[in-house]
Parts: C-alpha cells; structure tokens; sequence
C-alpha cells in the first residue's frame, strides 16, 4: 500500500529516511501537583508534531521540499498516523526548515533536508 505525504494537496516525497510523530497534551494553568504531590490535570488539547528527515536529496528533491512549504505558513498535512492506523489529514504549519549539503557530484548538489510539522 502506498502511503501518502502530501502539503496542501501537493505530493511531496515520503520521508523514508525518517519520520518521527510525537504528541503534546495542552494543559490548563491550574494544572499541577498539590502539596500532597497529588498531579491534578486537565487537558485542553493534544497537538501532532512530525519531524521529517529526508537524507542525500539531489537537488530536484531538495526543491520540491523546500518550494512545497515556502510562502505557506499553514497547511493541510496527509500523513501515515500511528494513532489511528492509517493516512490522516490536519492543519499543521512549519518550523524552520533545514538543508545541510552533504556533497556535489556530477554537478549535482546533495542536501539532507529537515522539516517539522506542527498541528495547529
């Protein structure tokens, strides 16, 4: 089965090198320990973060990564999803992107490039 990793509708290359999911529950300010050490917590919201790798893109990859997500601060993200076991779609936005050249050969630069997502 293929899986998806699309920008806004765009496929963009799967980050087969690396694909790490992480979730954050949001907590309200009165969240806590007591003084018993008693933790009282109440969540308001649990947000996806995606930090993707893609190593020794040329550089046809490496502009289709970069161009994908320039000038789009937000975006609707189709990706494989852990939690519920197969491609989900949400509104993420960017951090900043990363592109480390590793070598130019044939002319050719080659990049590792970075990108975390993170649901609005």
């Amino acid at each position: 089965m293929v899986r998806l990793f699309q920008w806004n509708g765009v496929n963009i290359p799967y980050p087969i090198t690396g694909l790490e999911y992480s979730y954050e529950e949001l907590s309200t300010e009165d969240s806590g320990r007591t003084l018993d050490g008693t933790m009282d917590k109440s969540i308001v919201a649990s947000k996806v973060t995606l930090s993707c790798q893609w190593l020794n893109c040329p550089d046809t990859i490496s502009t289709i990564l970069l161009t994908a997500i320039k000038g789009a601060p937000y975006g609707n993200l189709t990706y494989p999803d852990p939690m519920v076991g197969a491609d989900n779609t949400k509104r993420f936005y960017t951090g900043n992107p990363t592109a480390t050249q590793k070598v130019i050969m044939g002319g050719v630069a080659y990049w590792d490039i970075k990108i975390t997502f993170i649901e609005q």
